[in-house]
């Protein structure tokens, strides 16, 4: 994922007043298990969203997965 904007899940996460925490229960609201230290990692570029997280990564951010990419 070399071009993953790992950089808008916390602008986005921060701009919907989210915590690390918070996005993690949300995300597993809509049926994927993600912990606050994978998200961490995420924003920070460490690692990157398996491909099967990312739609639901974007919906809890209430965007469009291809805003992640390009």
């Amino acid at each position: 994922m070399d071009n993953f904007k790992y950089h808008l899940i916390k602008v986005r996460r921060e701009k919907l007043g989210f915590t690390q925490l918070d996005l993690a229960f949300a995300m597993r609201q809509l049926g994927t298990e993600v912990t606050p230290s994978s998200i961490h990692l995420w924003e920070n570029g460490a690692t990157a969203p398996d491909a099967d997280k990312v739609p639901t990564l974007a919906k809890a951010l209430q965007m469009n997965t291809e805003e992640f990419y390009g």
